[in-house]
């Protein structure tokens, strides 16, 4: 698996979605997915942080 920056999966996210009509379900769908991209690199990013401390 390659890891994505924030960066690139929200530009993914915005260009799956470009011309769509936005409606509250496709919305709250993005908003999700913000979320998750969120909560998996700073928890990639506190895991690093640990790696680093323990050395």
């Amino acid at each position: 698996m390659v890891d994505k920056s924030p960066q690139q999966e929200i530009s993914e996210l915005l260009l799956t979605n470009h011309g769509n009509r936005l409606t509250n379900e496709l919305i709250a769908g993005m908003q999700a997915r913000l979320f998750k991209i969120f909560e998996q690199h700073s928890k990639s990013i506190e895991e690093k942080e640990e790696c680093h401390q323990s050395k």
